[in-house]
């Protein structure tokens, strides 16, 4: 059996890490903005709960083709903490891999860990399938169906063929459902890591059991959703 996390953003409730972290989470991927311009605004909150919560905790940015590689960074230094690790959202209207590759590169500059790129298979092939050669391992999505379903009982309806990666890269971590239920609360994004805590915590930067709380001077901006 995998360990289960979940992705939030500002769309679920306050106080949700602590109370999926009781319900069994192990780890918590927290939306901190997109493009060179928004920040999510529940993200320092989510942040500082989910660490508090021992969660292992990581960012993930949704990728605009908008945006400019340095604009996209320079959004990300502002959010986020540098130990927290940062995951490329790339799904519709982010741009191709070349996009990919530059954004990854600026962040490993200035010492963030780039641990995964969300890009579902759809996605991929929608920009021609091309080779993923060098890139961080994949974070998928897949869902076998919607029903709402506790997060155990939704994964043991995924096949195994969700696992198999595509690109060249392997696919580490399976988004898996959209409607799980779990820490009191349903349509929650449940997401699966075929590895243990320690061998995640590893993936994501090192041993940690939660980045610690964001340092001073890191609160996000507050900017209006575009």
């Amino acid at each position: 059996m995998p360990i289960f996390g979940y992705d939030l953003s500002h769309h679920q409730p306050a106080g949700l890490p602590a109370r999926l972290a009781a319900a069994g989470a192990q780890f918590i991927i927290l939306k901190a903005g997109e493009g060179g311009t928004y920040t999510d605004p529940a993200f320092a909150q989510n942040y500082a709960d989910a660490n508090a919560a021992g969660l292992l905790t990581a960012a993930y940015w949704y990728q605009k083709a908008s945006g400019t590689p340095a604009e996209h960074v320079a959004r990300i230094r502002s959010v986020v903490p540098r130990n927290c690790p940062v995951i490329p959202d790339v799904e519709a209207n982010s741009g191709g891999v070349g996009l990919i590759r530059d954004i990854i590169g600026l962040l490993r500059g200035i010492g963030y860990t780039v641990p995964l790129v969300y890009l579902p298979r759809w996605y991929w092939q929608q920009i021609g399938s091309p080779s993923l050669a060098g890139l961080p391992p994949l974070w998928s999505s897949r869902y076998p169906d919607t029903t709402v379903r506790g997060t155990a009982d939704a994964y043991a309806r995924v096949p195994s063929s969700y696992w198999q990666g595509y690109g060249g890269l392997d696919v580490r971590l399976l988004q898996f459902t959209s409607s799980a239920s779990a820490g009191g609360y349903s349509l929650l994004d449940a997401n699966a890591f075929a590895g243990t805590r320690d061998e995640l915590a590893a993936l994501f930067g090192g041993g940690q059991s939660g980045a610690g709380p964001a340092p001073a001077g890191r609160t996000p901006i507050a900017v209006l959703e575009n």
